[in-house]
């Protein structure tokens, strides 16, 4: 599930404003997306920024209300020339959809990861993409 998608459908159709509120509003909504698709007895996979503890609490709350297991994977790009070029090279994917200027991503908001308030995440290198992704997927395949 993907918040942006969801985004993105609230302000194509007119029920929201842009960002931040569309932010906002498409985490409400995918909480309750998750919850439902829980609830029916199937995994979920989120794509989310999760920049602030109130939603990262969110995903807490939904994973003890539906006894599921919550593995956060947080990928992390420490390089900021290499970061602000993929920010600027990113292309919309959905109609609709518009995507974050450099200067909005490092405007928004970023609370610190806090383990005792936003529980455990696994932080995953994406300098080198490929190598990533396989870290992701390795993390979640040993997790048995």
């Amino acid at each position: 599930m993907r918040t942006d998608a969801i985004a993105t459908a609230l302000i194509r159709y007119g029920l929201t404003e842009a960002p931040p509120t569309a932010g906002r509003a498409a985490y409400v909504l995918a909480h309750q997306f998750v919850a439902g698709t829980l609830q029916a007895g199937t995994p979920v996979v989120v794509d989310a920024v999760n920049a602030d503890h109130e939603v990262r609490a969110g995903w807490v709350d939904v994973a003890h209300e539906w006894e599921a297991r919550l593995v956060v994977l947080e990928t992390a790009l420490h390089d900021p020339s290499e970061h602000r070029r993929r920010v600027e090279e990113r292309r919309p994917d959905l109609v609709g959809q518009v995507v974050p200027s450099w200067a909005q991503v490092q405007a928004q908001r970023y609370d610190a990861w806090d383990e005792t308030q936003d529980g455990r995440r696994h932080l995953i290198d994406m300098s080198d993409t490929e190598l990533g992704v396989a870290a992701a997927l390795s993390h979640v395949r040993n997790l048995g």
